[in-house]
């Protein structure tokens, strides 16, 4: 399995558990990483044989930014699931962070999900 990823992707998202919360956008940090094979785009030198990182960059945002979301966990799965639509994705580790909810720490959560395995 080869592995692509997509480090430091900042949105905003009207993400939170209350109303008040999800009233103002808030900057969240995504981190994507995604198993697939890079064989078969290799052997034809055609993309559409592979991922392409620029449109998996825009289905990304427009997933969070067109969203609103009560968990930070919601969000991280919805966007898993995304990149599992892809036909040559077969895992998806997703990481979300809100960037701006704490002085001294970050909070986030990542999540893994497989072709074939359990969806929300």
């Amino acid at each position: 399995m080869d592995t692509i990823f997509i480090e430091n992707l900042v949105v905003s998202v009207r993400i939170g558990a209350g109303d008040e919360e999800r009233a103002v956008p808030q900057r969240i940090r995504i981190d994507l990483e995604f198993g697939t094979d890079f064989g078969p785009m290799l052997r034809s030198m055609d993309l559409a044989d592979g991922v392409d990182y620029a449109d998996v960059r825009k289905a990304m945002i427009c997933v969070a930014e067109t969203g609103e979301f009560r968990f930070l966990e919601e969000l991280a799965v919805r966007l898993a699931e995304r990149l599992l639509g892809y036909a040559n994705v077969e895992t998806a580790t997703v990481a979300v962070a809100k960037m701006d909810r704490w002085r001294k720490a970050i909070p986030g959560v990542r999540v893994t999900r497989n072709r074939g395995g359990p969806r929300i």
